[in-house]
């Protein structure tokens, strides 16, 4: 980190003595109370400027499960390019939900309170630009680059709040070379993983990819709201759920201007088939179930400046919380396995040594067979993932009970998984309930409204979920975060030479 840059959180946007943000969405106008542009409403008017959007899904994945089957008996004229464009945006934005529709649940618990920040007194506090402190004379060093990108909407310091962990960072923007770096170690690496595994299991060795990925966030991290925690550090305290806040966070420092997106009405093809482009503002996409927090954890969450807490209050953050919470699970009569939320390094840990094993006993048997036939490798690969598959949970799993006993040494506690892998019940009723309590226990959220056509005006999420909000879709961030750095890299990679 530099020593030259200084930064003022004396003043930040979201601790001005004002109302909470309303966050019922009722009109697209409204949605995230958009500073850049209004979603849904206005079209870019630059037609001559090459633009790149993302593709952003209008209603929830059961809907939109249910409104395929709709769609598949209607007979849809595929030579009109308008439907064409209609197909290709849908069939993007289904990359952009979360596995198995995890977490939309989340939003329909009516003892929760999804709110876009961490309300306090009626303000709500949330993701924050940092202000450079002015130097008179001459800009020279980091300041200058950073007030430069700032000027061009191409970067800006962020203060980003980690709700699970009780942390705040104070994050500066990657540089273009950073970006093309980084993008480039990761191409390298998909490849790698994508000739090892032929892309069948490549998701399971997403642990490569998402350690890079943090490595590189660590390294813009600025400061950090403990005098106690450095930097180095922060892998041992940020626990796993705040990864893609932590992502999505970072991708704000990117594009504090917004990114252009696109959604596609779904509300009735042979009516509408309209494709709304506009700028979402990245900030305003974080959901905070309030009710998840107690009073004196939203307390230490509101002191985000550098340096402010010690790891004793960091401690007691944790030990207070009342949905994030370990739970022992019943898998079988005389089996328990008792779940935990993982920090970054844990899951790191126990991912690596997973897939390290896969490996080393892939290369051992295909050097004592000289096995070549890539077919033949990618079998025995598929079975040795799916005879130890447990594992990918083990980071979530604090220990094993067994009848009286007790298994809490990592090493016994993942050989133990590779041996229930085995059977077909357990293995079925482990899955089901990791995932039930990874989204039982999660507080905090990136997801976007559904929204009003501005075309047809039809409401694409019609039943609302609670008193304050209609729906919102959660978001597959660690998805999105790559695409928008490869959206990047392809402007970079247009400009003349």
């Amino acid at each position: 980190m530099s020593d030259e840059l200084e930064i003022d959180l004396d003043d930040l946007p979201n601790s001005e003595n004002k109302e909470a943000e309303n966050t019922e969405v009722k009109q697209p106008e409204n949605n995230f109370n958009a500073e850049v542009k209004e979603p849904y409403e206005k079209e870019l008017k630059d037609k001559n400027k090459s633009v790149y959007y993302f593709s952003l899904p209008s209603v929830d994945i059961f809907t939109f499960s249910y409104k395929l089957n709709e769609f598949s008996k209607l007979n849809i004229d595929e030579n009109n390019p308008d439907n064409i464009k209609w197909r290709k945006v849908n069939e993007e934005a289904v990359e952009n939900y979360t596995p198995f529709g995890l977490y939309q649940e989340r939003f329909v618990d009516p003892k929760s309170s999804f709110k876009q920040g961490i309300e306090k007194d009626g303000n709500l506090y949330g993701i924050s630009n940092v202000k450079v402190k002015n130097v008179s004379g001459e800009l020279e060093g980091e300041v200058a680059l950073l007030k430069v990108a700032k000027y061009l909407g191409i970067g800006e310091i962020k203060t980003i709040p980690l709700p699970h962990s009780g942390i705040w960072v104070v994050i500066k923007p990657p540089t273009e070379k950073d970006l093309i770096d980084f993008y480039n170690s990761i191409y390298r690496e998909k490849i790698y993983l994508g000739r090892m595994t032929k892309g069948l299991t490549l998701t399971n060795f997403s642990v490569y990819i998402n350690n890079r990925l943090v490595d590189f966030i660590l390294r813009h991290v600025q400061s950090v709201n403990y005098s106690d925690i450095s930097v180095n550090e922060l892998k041992n305290y940020i626990l796993i759920y705040d990864l893609p806040i932590l992502a999505w966070g970072f991708a704000s420092t990117i594009y504090p201007n917004g990114f252009e997106y696109q959604r596609a009405c779904v509300n009735d093809l042979e009516k509408c088939n309209y494709v709304a482009q506009a700028v979402i503002n990245l900030d305003k996409l974080l959901w905070i179930d309030n009710n998840a927090l107690t009073e004196s954890q939203k307390n230490i969450l509101f002191e985000y400046k550098p340096k402010k807490h010690t790891v004793d209050i960091y401690r007691k953050f944790i030990t207070e919380h009342t949905r994030t919470v370990s739970h022992v699970v019943e898998i079988k009569e005389g089996l328990k396995i008792k779940l935990t939320i993982p920090t970054i390094a844990e899951y790191v840990s126990d991912g690596l040594s997973w897939v390290n094993k896969i490996n080393d006993s892939i290369e051992n048997i295909f050097l004592e067979r000289n096995i070549e036939d890539d077919e033949t490798k990618l079998n025995i690969l598929d079975q040795y993932v799916k005879s130890s598959i447990l594992r990918q949970f083990s980071h979530y799993i604090e220990h094993i009970e067994v009848d009286d006993s007790i298994i809490t040494n990592r090493d016994t506690i993942n050989k133990t998984l590779e041996i229930l892998s085995s059977e077909d019940d357990i293995r079925e009723k482990i899955n089901t309930e990791v995932l039930k309590f990874k989204q039982d226990t999660t507080l905090a959220l990136i997801g976007i409204p559904s929204y009003k056509c501005p075309k047809c005006g039809a409401d694409q999420q019609v039943n609302p979920i609670n008193e304050n909000l209609r729906n919102v879709i959660p978001l597959d961030v660690m998805n999105l975060f790559f695409t928008l750095v490869t959206l990047r890299i392809a402007r970079i990679m247009e400009r003349e030479m």
